[in-house]
């Protein structure tokens, strides 16, 4: 009777270190497919030479700036130039 209560008591201990050690499997290959993802919208390289075949271009000849509608983006009336 003995026996049998420590062959139980010894499964029981095998079946949670088991159970433990399955967890410890899973959360370490969660993690590993984790760091294989690669990010969602991959970083734009920089130019560091810059473009050196721009053009400048004086604001008289710019067209006025256009929003989503078309419309042409004004300033509010306190931050126009005062005209004299």
């Amino acid at each position: 009777m003995r026996r049998k209560q420590e062959e139980r008591r010894r499964q029981k201990d095998e079946k949670i270190q088991a159970k433990g050690a399955n967890q410890q499997l899973q959360n370490k290959l969660a993690i590993k497919a984790r760091k294989v993802q690669k990010p969602a919208q991959p970083q734009k390289k920089c130019n560091s030479r810059g473009n050196k075949d721009m053009v400048v271009v004086e604001d008289e000849e710019l067209p006025p700036p256009l929003n989503a509608r078309g419309r042409q983006i004004r300033l509010p009336e306190r931050f126009r130039p005062i005209k004299s």
